[in-house]
């Protein structure tokens, strides 16, 4: 868990130009979240002490770790809110429940921090907790049975989803499962499934057996997939990173198209890259010669033309996630 402080997670929201981000200066070995508006380039820092992996709860509030709590924050830092103890908070698609892992097990808690739900379970950390699409239960990967439970928070009620599967993530509709498959020494795929799909069913792979494929989304309206393709499984020698290109699927076409070959790949933390809400930008991490990470920003619609963002050589940026309106609603 120690390894977090040496990421940065980045969120973008559906105010364009409008990012949450957290960043490790390396001068000073700090690690901060901030509130950026990159058109007049102000920056809120949104705690006092380290914070990080935020995640937007709404256009004006975030959840994130400050220290080993979790804590509900407005982008101005005029408000914020303890919720509880926990680590890796995630939102779920309307934005009403929040779960993070805690010393007990999975933390479920409304928008107002009020806690609802401990589920005492056996979880890999590396793997982050997923919400269902109705928002009754909760993914969550037991390393040592390797697979993946989907325990139903309300009911409070456990069942097997399938082995050797990771992040299931529902399309924008909730029809469809976007899951990552494969052992954990071995390489992975990516394949799209059915909402009702159980394990012995067939899956439709997107990608080869010869690709180490990873962490793969879908994009707001549901007509991108993107995901990444490790190019080693292991970092650079002045790195954390591990150096993987980045593929655009089209769901209706099924034509792939690459549309980064610098970006780095951080363990342990999904998703590691996101669309615009109106799905014209594209952002992710690259790895810059230093070994740090920095934000880009492709254009979709202008032949994948690029803008860095933050560029500053000593400050390590990483895994950019923007608002997404169909999500939270």
């Amino acid at each position: 868990m120690m390894r977090v402080f040496l990421i940065v997670l980045i969120l973008l929201s559906n105010l364009f130009g409008q990012i949450v981000f957290t960043a490790v200066d390396r001068l000073t070995q700090s690690v901060k979240a901030f509130y950026l508006d990159a058109n007049s380039e102000q920056i809120t820092e949104l705690s006092y002490g380290n914070s990080y992996l935020p995640r937007w709860l709404n256009e004006e509030y975030i959840v994130l770790n400050i220290g080993n709590s979790i804590f509900k924050v407005d982008k101005y830092r005029q408000r914020q809110i303890y919720f509880f103890d926990g680590y890796m908070p995630v939102v779920s698609r309307s934005g009403k429940y929040i779960a993070a892992y805690s010393q007990n097990g999975i933390t479920i808690a409304d928008s107002t921090g009020k806690i609802l739900r401990v589920i005492e379970v056996d979880y890999w950390s590396k793997v982050t907790p997923i919400f269902s699409f109705d928002e009754k239960s909760i993914f969550y990967y037991d390393k040592k049975r390797e697979a993946t439970f989907k325990f139903n928070w309300e009911e409070q009620t456990n069942q097997l989803f399938a082995h050797y599967i990771f992040h299931p993530l529902y399309s924008p509709d909730g029809e469809k499962l976007l899951i990552n498959i494969g052992k954990i020494d071995s390489n992975f795929r990516v394949g799209i499934v059915n909402h009702d799909w159980t394990e012995n069913q067939p899956i439709n792979y997107i990608t080869s057996a010869y690709e180490n494929s990873v962490i793969p989304i879908w994009s707001p309206s549901g007509k991108y997939i993107a995901y990444m393709i490790l190019l080693s499984k292991t970092t650079y020698s002045n790195s954390d990173l591990i150096p993987a290109k980045i593929v655009l699927f089209d769901t209706k076409s099924k034509i792939k198209q690459i549309i980064a070959e610098d970006a780095g790949f951080t363990e342990g933390i999904f998703p590691q890259f996101s669309f615009s809400n109106d799905e014209k930008y594209f952002y992710y991490t690259a790895i810059r010669e230093n070994g740090t990470g920095v934000i880009v920003q492709v254009d979709l619609l202008s032949n994948f033309s690029k803008k860095v963002l933050l560029n500053d050589l000593e400050v390590d940026s990483r895994i950019p996630l923007s608002f997404d309106r169909s999500f939270h609603q």
